[in-house]
């Protein structure tokens, strides 16, 4: 009887073991993949205004992306929380540049 106890303990120790760290991995692998995605649409967005040459300068914000109909209100899908408006996006040798996300 205290063998089989030991056994089945054991086995719950093992399955503990192996099923957070791979919960976790899983989690942080979702979030970074949600992040992506995100600034994808906000790169996105901000690209489409420059070459539209809406977008003048060499730096443009999130607010005037929002006000001119380029992306609808974002925010970070892991806090909930949005993003500021006053966030700079920079575009650089032809590339979008974000330092916020």
């Amino acid at each position: 009887m205290m063998n089989r106890i030991c056994v089945i303990g054991s086995i719950i120790i093992i399955a503990v073991m192996i099923a957070l760290p791979t919960y976790r991995n899983v989690k942080k692998d979702h979030e970074d993949k949600l992040l992506i995605a995100t600034k994808m649409r906000i790169t996105s967005a901000s690209k489409k205004c420059f070459l539209d040459n809406v977008c003048t300068g060499q730096s443009t914000s999130l607010k005037f992306l929002y006000d001119h109909g380029y992306i609808e209100k974002q925010y970070n899908p892991v806090t909930k929380e949005y993003y500021d408006e006053n966030y700079i996006i920079k575009y650089e040798d032809k590339k979008i540049v974000l330092d916020f996300i």
